[in-house]
């Protein structure tokens, strides 16, 4: 800091390189265990340049210094990325059909992590020179160059940020793709050349390339190949992220079968933990596994967010089939042999067991040592049939992942709101899921809505997914008793001043309160809505409420549902389309006499509902939904 801010002063550029320097030598550490950065290597070249004829010991110190910073953060650079490739791509031509094998008597790989000592399981592979030699567990000189390669360029791909990533040129695009192909059986070298292909979809004139060259659905038959490496399901939803935001991309992946892989990785590993650095390669280079199951530390920018163990995988593919979800393109799949859903939530439970925590509280991202699981099976002969994307994700146990992914992370607000997107895009696909989603999900839906009632985006996605639900009179039962009304009267308090989640909290409220009677038995909705209350703490409804409807205002008036829209009225006493959505919220609310008498004495509904129709009597919409408002209030003798 003080050589950035007094770089020009001769005293000041020789007392500070020279410590930086002897600290460096002194203490044997990288310039990066110093917590020196790329700012730091531009202070230190400013000083050289400012004193270059002038200061003697500011060239030799500063000029090493120069040197080691260089080494450590080259990495960072689109060139040093082209070079990387370059040097890795030679090293798979030079080793031609040189590959590695694992034992075929070893079992699955083992969980291992740096404190137990001994030999990494993954780097027991045995290794086949060419075609005609005979395995050998010595590695030949050509696959320890093209390892030594592929373990710099995974490190530079893991490490550059994404505006350093460049545009690359289709044949080196084409030679990562037959790279990955080439060693499809070997986990850790395809997903270094699929690693560096979704790296490159960071820079937006490379997506189109990397789509085209079929990298996608190479990602997707080597993770298949590979159920037990989450480090390749990364790579694939890394992969498609950016392809999923463009119309024709996203039917192609999803005719690509991302589907399968990304929902069976939330099955698999729901509880993931990874830095920015993402899990460690299988089979790692032999004398790296330490260093392969320890993420290094990010410096510079957003160093704190990428050093912090987040759920990473599950988020990912949350985004990616939210994307794919809304096209709903058919896709050909087998149909299944198994009951998804029991084995989903197995799975599920078997991954939650299998979360070990490695050194420095870090989680260990290798293969738990739990009984085998493996994809689900298609039936014996069956052909491929063509199935909607969102059919095939709840046949796969999505829905039941989903849910149990949102419960075992209730605290993190981002993770939240990508798996409610894809929760409500599921959902307003078709009425027929609906009754799935709610019996899975309400609750957590409706816990979101009232731990995170002052997180605008989060809110206003629970809001969008409880919107979507409620469109069955069913899921409305479950929202309203698991205490969905109290999350959406605290986010419209807590986002007073946004027009767009307050449109959308009156939306939902109207939705809450317009069950239709008819469309579910008497009987059978109060036991629903009691046994949702009951599940979440709130109090029951009335022994002597006499209908359903009844029963849901009765909630709503209890959480002030009235007096916040009322107050958004007042708020926004000139917005038609706000106030349309409010005044049809009132009139749903009011369906006994007693509400109806709480709204015109206690809460002045008539007097505010008369001058919101007056502001905006342009809007025949919003003076029909006022008229109602007063209608039902004339209904009742005592307010006439």
């Amino acid at each position: 800091s003080a050589l950035s801010a007094h770089g020009s002063s001769a005293t000041v550029s020789r007392a500070a390189i020279m410590t930086l320097q002897r600290a460096a030598d002194a203490s044997k550490v990288s310039v990066k265990e110093l917590g020196l950065d790329r700012s730091s290597l531009l202070a230190v070249q400013a000083a050289m340049r400012a004193h270059a004829t002038t200061i003697k010991e500011v060239q030799e110190l500063g000029g090493a210094l120069v040197t080691s910073l260089c080494e450590a953060f080259e990495e960072q650079s689109s060139d040093m990325m082209d070079e990387r490739m370059a040097a890795f791509l030679a090293a798979v031509e030079a080793a031609g059909s040189a590959s590695r094998r694992r034992d075929r008597d070893e079992a699955e790989p083992r969980m291992w992590t740096p404190l137990m000592g001994g030999e990494h399981p993954w780097s027991a592979a045995f290794y086949v020179p060419d075609a005609e030699a005979e395995a050998s567990w010595d590695c030949p000189p050509l696959m320890a160059s093209l390892l030594r390669s592929a373990t710099a360029l995974d490190r530079c791909c893991r490490l550059i940020e994404d505006t350093a990533v460049g545009v690359t040129d289709a044949a080196t695009i084409a030679g990562l793709g037959e790279a990955a192909r080439r060693h499809s059986h070997d986990p850790g070298l395809a997903a270094v050349a699929l690693g560096t292909l979704a790296r490159l979809t960071s820079q937006p004139a490379n997506v189109a390339a990397v789509a085209e060259s079929g990298a996608v659905e190479l990602a997707v038959e080597v993770s298949a190949s590979h159920p037990y490496c989450p480090r390749l399901l990364e790579v694939l939803a890394e992969m498609c992220l950016p392809m999923s935001f463009d119309d024709a991309l996203t039917r192609r992946i999803s005719e690509a079968g991302v589907t399968d892989p990304l929902t069976y990785g939330l099955r698999r590993f729901p509880r993931l933990m990874t830095t920015r650095w993402g899990s460690p390669l299988q089979w790692p280079e032999p004398g790296t596994e330490t260093q392969n199951e320890t993420p290094p530390r990010f410096q510079g920018p957003q160093a704190v967010r990428k050093n912090r163990p987040e759920p990473r995988l599950a988020k990912a593919c949350f985004q990616v089939l939210a994307n794919v979800a809304c096209e709903n393109a058919p896709i050909m799949a087998p149909p299944l042999a198994a009951d998804i859903e029991a084995q989903a939530e197995g799975d599920i439970a078997a991954g939650e067991r299998g979360s070990p925590v490695g050194p420095k509280g870090m989680p260990v991202t290798v293969t738990p040592a739990v009984a085998p699981i493996v994809p689900p099976t298609a039936k014996a002969g069956a052909p491929a049939r063509s199935i909607a994307m969102v059919d095939r994700f709840v046949e796969l146990g999505g829905i039941v992942s989903m849910a149990r992914i949102m419960d075992a992370h209730r605290r993190r607000p981002r993770l939240l709101e990508d798996g409610l997107c894809l929760l409500s895009n599921v959902a307003y696909t078709g009425d027929r899921l609906q009754v799935a989603i709610g019996k899975r999900c309400l609750v957590t839906v409706a816990a979101v809505l009232s731990d995170f009632h002052a997180d605008p985006h989060l809110f206003r996605m629970a809001l969008r997914a409880v919107g979507n639900l409620s469109r069955l009179d069913e899921n409305i039962l479950r929202a309203v008793g698991a205490g969905a009304a109290s999350g959406v009267v605290k986010g419209l308090r807590a986002n007073c001043d946004s027009v767009d989640v307050v449109k959308l909290g009156a939306d939902v409220l109207g939705n809450l309160a317009s069950v239709d009677e008819s469309a579910i038995g008497q009987e059978q909705g109060m036991k629903l809505l009691r046994d949702a209350a009951e599940g979440s703490g709130e109090p029951a409804p009335s022994d002597d409420t006499t209908s359903l409807k009844a029963a849901i205002c009765e909630f709503l008036h209890r959480h002030g549902a009235p007096e916040a829209v009322l107050a958004a009225m007042d708020r926004f006493a000139t917005n038609a389309r706000l106030l349309t959505s409010c005044l049809r919220a009132l009139h749903y609310v009011a369906a006994t006499p007693p509400q109806v008498e709480h709204l015109v004495r206690d809460l002045g509904a008539v007097k505010r509902v008369v001058l919101a129709m007056r502001s905006c009597d342009f809007d025949a919409e919003l003076v029909r939904r006022g008229a109602r408002v007063l209608g039902a209030a004339l209904e009742v003798p005592s307010m006439r």
